[in-house]
């Protein structure tokens, strides 16, 4: 059985099912000062890089909604507020996504060919690349499942706006029309 990583809470005033913030949100929501600002000089450096890493660019509200934090670009691409990440939202193919984590297999092979025969680093590094290149391997799966899950989202949000109403006629339900 998986692990759950989302808080999920109950949300009427809005009429929705759920609001869903992941961890990193929450985590990254916690270190914001009261402007909306990330308040980094408190934290070391190793908990400053986990708490950057782990940006969903998003906050949780005070209701529990999650908000995004992007700002648009002229280039079509966004910026996040918080970790500075610029972010195109027009994702690459699964085959685009194969070569790229290909290519860092490679590079990491390479490295353990060569940590194995000149006898340096030790097994927790071993173990790293062993596992960077799993996750490496399911990557481009992963990725494309979630946009296919995004682009039917989104459809559905936009079929369900636009139902039931005809912009030249006004609406068709219950409404006369002259034809």
């Amino acid at each position: 059985m998986g692990r759950n990583y989302a808080n999920t809470r109950s949300n009427k005033n809005k009429g929705n099912k759920h609001t869903t913030a992941f961890e990193g949100t929450v985590r990254i929501t916690k270190a914001l000062n009261k402007h909306g600002q990330l308040n980094l000089k408190k934290k070391n450096k190793q908990e400053r890089r986990e708490l950057i890493a782990n940006c969903m660019h998003h906050v949780q509200k005070k209701n529990g909604d999650v908000k995004m934090r992007l700002i648009e670009n002229n280039d079509e691409t966004y910026t996040c507020r918080l970790c500075g990440a610029r972010i195109p939202f027009n994702g690459a193919t699964k085959k685009e996504l194969k070569e790229m984590c290909n290519a860092v297999t490679t590079e990491l092979n390479f490295a353990q060919f060569i940590m194995q025969s000149g006898g340096i680093g030790d097994q927790k590094t071993a173990s790293f690349f062993a596992k960077v290149k799993y996750e490496l391997a399911q990557t481009p799966k992963i990725v494309t499942r979630v946009q296919k899950t995004y682009k039917k989202k989104t459809d559905t949000k936009k079929s369900k706006k636009n139902r039931g109403y005809d912009s030249k006629y006004g609406s068709k339900y219950g409404q006369w029309s002259e034809n």
